[in-house]
C-alpha cells in the first residue's frame, strides 16, 4: 500500500475547503431566501437571505428542527405535506404554494421549491427548500383581478355602448352588450375588426389614414351624429373617444350614447317654444287690435261733450285694456300653446270676476270643448264683457240677482248663454244703437268668430250666441 504524501493531503483538505466556500458563496448570492435541511429535516444550512427576510440568527436556525424554527412558526400543514408526503416520492418540487401568518414578519405568502440532493459518493442525501415570498404579486394580482371585475360590471352594465380599440391598429378588441343592443349587431362582427371597417362608423374615421389623424388628438367628439342599425332604423348618438391604458396596452374607448330621444324632446320642445313665441306675438297683435276696437268704439261717440261722461268711457277703456291683459296672462300660463280646454279657461276666468259684486249667485254648466289658444282669448273676452255688463246694468242699486251661465257644443257649434232675472233689455233694444261699448265689442267679437247673437229679454236677459267649433281665427 502506497504511502500518503502528506502534502497531497494537505492540498486536498484545501481543496474541501474551497469548495465549501464556494457552495457557501452560491447559497449567499440566490434572490431567495434557502435552507438546506437534512434527512431528519434539521437545518443544516441557510442563506443570508433567510435570516434578513425571516428576521432569525444562525444560532435559532441551524441544527434545529424546521417546524421548531421561530417558536414553531414554521409548523405549517402545507409544508409538512411537501417535506413528509409529496417529496420522499420525487426528486424535486416546484411551486408549491404557501400562505401562513408569521409572528416576526406576518401573514406572507410563498413559493416553496424543493429538491433533494446526494453529498457525496454514498454519503446521505439533502433538502436544498428555496422560499419566493409572492405576497406582494399575489395582493397585485387579487387587486387587479378585483379592479378587472369592477370594469368588467362597470363596462357590461353601462348604459353608453362602449367599443375598446386597440390603439395602434385600430381594431376593435371588446363591445359591450347596449352597443350590441344598440346597433343590432352581434359581438362576432365587431371584435377584431378595425373601426373603419365597421361601415356605421365611416363618417368618424373613413380610413386607416383618417384614424392615425384621429388618434393624434387623444380625444375626440361627436355631438351629433346620425347612425343607421342594422335593421335599417335611424338613430342619433353622441360620440367620445379617448385614449387609456389598460393591463400596459395603450387603447382607446369610444363611449356611443343614444340621443333620439333626447333630440325628439329637444325638437318638441323648441316646437313648443315657437308656438309659445307665436302665441305671445298673437297676443300682442289681439291686444293692439281690440284696443283699437275699443278706441273706434269711443271715436263713435264723438257728440259727446260732457267731461264728467267723456272720464267714465276713459275709465271703462283703462279697466277694459287692463281685462284684456289679464285674460291673455291666463292663457298663458295654461302652457297649451295651440289647445285650450275651454271649460278651464272659462272657469278660471269667472273665478277672476267673482270679486265684481257680492250679491250675485252664479250658476253655470261648462261642458268640456277644445278649441285654439286665440278663439279661447276671444270668448274670454266676450265672457268678461258680458258680465261686467250684467253686474253693472241688470242689477242697480246693488240688487241682489241671479246669473245662469251655459256652454255646450250642438253639432259642431259652440253655444254660449249668459241668462240673468235683472230689469232686462229696453223695448226698443237695438245692438247698433245703444251706448254700452261692452256689448259692442261683444258684437265685434262675436263676428270674428264667424258667429252670431240674440238678445232675448224675458223676466230679465238671454244672451244666446253661437259660433263654429273650428272658426277661421
Amino acid at each position: 500500500m502506497a504511502k500518503i504524501d502528506p502534502s497531497l493531503l494537505k492540498i486536498k483538505l484545501k481543496s474541501a475547503k474551497e469548495v465549501g466556500e464556494f457552495a457557501e458563496n452560491i447559497i449567499n448570492t440566490v434572490r431567495e431566501p434557502l435552507i438546506a435541511l437534512d434527512k431528519d429535516l434539521r437545518v443544516v444550512k441557510a442563506s443570508r437571505l433567510f435570516y434578513d427576510f425571516f428576521k432569525v440568527t444562525s444560532d435559532e436556525t441551524i441544527g434545529k428542527l424546521i417546524y421548531n424554527l421561530g417558536n414553531n412558526q414554521w409548523d405549517i400543514p402545507k409544508l409538512r405535506e411537501l417535506l413528509e408526503t409529496i417529496l420522499p416520492e420525487k426528486t424535486t418540487f416546484e411551486n408549491f404554494e404557501v400562505e401562513h401568518v408569521f409572528s416576526t414578519i406576518g401573514k406572507r405568502i410563498m413559493l416553496l421549491n424543493a429538491r433533494k440532493i446526494q453529498r457525496g459518493s454514498g454519503k446521505e442525501q439533502i433538502i436544498l427548500l428555496a422560499i419566493e415570498d409572492i405576497t406582494e404579486r399575489k395582493l397585485a394580482e387579487e387587486a387587479l383581478a378585483i379592479s378587472e371585475t369592477r370594469y368588467r360590471g362597470l363596462f357590461e352594465s353601462a348604459k353608453d355602448g362602449i367599443l375598446i380599440l386597440d390603439s395602434e391598429t385600430g381594431r376593435i378588441v371588446d363591445v359591450n352588450p347596449i352597443l350590441i343592443s344598440m346597433l343590432g349587431y352581434s359581438r362576432e362582427q365587431f371584435i377584431n375588426k378595425t373601426i373603419w371597417e365597421i361601415g356605421i362608423f365611416k363618417d368618424i374615421v373613413a380610413d386607416q389614414e383618417n384614424y392615425l389623424e384621429f388618434q393624434k388628438k387623444g380625444y375626440n367628439r361627436y355631438e351629433h351624429l346620425p347612425l343607421e342599425t342594422k335593421d335599417g332604423r335611424r338613430i342619433d348618438i353622441e360620440f367620445v373617444s379617448h385614449v387609456n391604458i389598460a393591463h400596459q396596452q395603450k387603447v382607446t374607448q369610444c363611449n356611443i350614447r343614444d340621443i333620439t330621444e333626447r333630440i325628439k324632446h329637444e325638437q318638441i320642445h323648441k316646437e313648443e317654444m315657437d308656438k309659445k313665441e307665436a302665441l305671445l306675438k298673437e297676443i300682442q297683435h289681439r291686444t293692439k287690435n281690440t284696443f283699437n276696437m275699443i278706441t273706434s268704439l269711443i271715436h263713435l261717440r264723438s257728440s259727446v261733450t260732457h267731461s264728467e261722461e267723456t272720464k267714465i268711457i276713459l275709465d271703462d277703456l283703462t279697466l277694459r285694456v287692463k281685462s284684456i291683459s289679464d285674460l291673455y296672462s291666463l292663457l298663458y300660463e295654461t302652457q297649451s300653446f295651440y289647445e285650450v280646454d275651454l271649460k278651464t279657461y272659462c272657469d278660471k276666468v269667472i273665478d277672476s270676476m267673482l270679486n265684481l259684486s257680492k250679491n250675485i249667485t252664479l250658476n253655470k254648466y261648462l261642458e268640456e270643448i277644445t278649441v285654439s289658444s286665440t278663439n279661447a282669448a276671444t270668448i274670454g273676452m266676450i265672457l268678461v264683457e258680458l258680465l261686467s255688463n250684467i253686474v253693472k246694468y241688470a242689477f242697480p242699486d246693488s240688487q241682489k240677482g241671479t246669473i245662469s251661465l251655459e256652454l255646450k257644443e250642438i253639432n259642431s257649434q259652440i253655444v254660449l248663454i249668459v241668462e240673468d232675472n235683472g230689469i232686462g233689455l229696453q223695448n226698443d233694444f237695438d245692438i247698433n244703437k245703444i251706448k254700452s261699448i261692452g256689448l259692442h265689442l261683444v258684437n265685434l267679437m262675436v263676428s270674428q268668430l264667424d258667429g252670431k247673437i240674440q238678445f232675448i229679454s224675458e223676466k230679465g236677459t238671454k244672451i244666446v250666441i253661437e259660433f263654429p267649433l273650428f272658426s277661421r281665427q
